[in-house]
C-alpha cells in the first residue's frame, strides 16, 4: 500500500510536471490602462486689484500726468513648467457706464484726442489684445515689484469727478 501511495504521488508529480511545460492558453491581446494630467499654464497676480487714487487729466503743456498703482503686483509663474506670460488692458468705463475712456497703446493722450488713456509695465504700454511681458518663464519663478502706470486722458475727456474701472489682464501660455 505504501509502495502504491508513493507510486501515485509520483504519477501525479510527474503529470503536473509536464502540464507545467505547456504553454499557457490566454487572449491574443491586452490592455493596460494609463493615465497622465497635464501641466496647466497657469499665472497668479496679487493683489487682486489696485488703487490710482485722484488723479488730475493730462494737459496738452504736459505729455501726461503719470499716477502709479499704490500696490505693486506681484507676478507668479504657478505652473511647473516654461510659458510666456501675456498683458493686456480694456477700455475705461464709469459705473453707470455713461463716461468711458479708449486704450490706448502710446504715450501722448492729449495728442490722441479726449477720452484717450494708457497703462503702462515697464516700458510696455498696453492695448486690448495680448502682448508678451515675460517670456519662456521657468516654472515657479516670481515677479515681485512690478508697478502698473496710468497716463490719464486729456483734460476735457469724460468721468471727471467719476470712478473709471478698467482691468490689467494677465494670461499665461505654455
Amino acid at each position: 500500500m505504501f509502495r502504491l501511495a508513493i507510486l501515485g504521488g509520483a504519477a501525479i508529480a510527474a503529470t503536473l510536471f509536464v502540464l507545467s511545460a505547456v504553454p499557457a492558453v490566454g487572449a491574443s491581446s491586452a490592455t493596460v490602462s494609463a493615465a497622465v494630467t497635464p501641466t496647466a499654464a497657469c499665472v497668479t497676480v496679487s493683489p487682486a486689484s489696485v488703487d490710482f487714487g485722484t488723479a488730475n487729466f493730462s494737459r496738452s503743456d504736459q505729455p501726461f500726468d503719470s499716477n502709479l498703482a499704490g500696490s505693486p503686483l506681484t507676478i507668479t509663474n504657478c505652473s511647473q513648467q516654461q510659458e510666456t506670460i501675456f498683458v493686456s488692458g480694456t477700455n475705461a468705463s464709469n459705473s453707470a457706464g455713461t463716461s468711458t475712456w479708449t486704450l490706448h497703446g502710446a504715450e501722448g493722450q492729449c495728442a490722441a484726442g479726449l477720452d484717450q488713456y494708457a497703462l503702462q509695465i515697464f516700458n510696455l504700454f498696453l492695448t486690448t489684445t495680448n502682448q508678451t511681458l515675460f517670456g519662456f518663464v521657468g516654472g515657479g519663478n516670481t515677479f515681485p515689484g512690478v508697478v502698473p502706470n496710468l497716463h490719464m486722458p486729456c483734460n476735457g475727456s469724460n468721468g471727471a469727478g467719476e470712478t473709471m474701472n478698467f482691468a490689467i489682464n494677465f494670461t499665461a501660455s505654455l
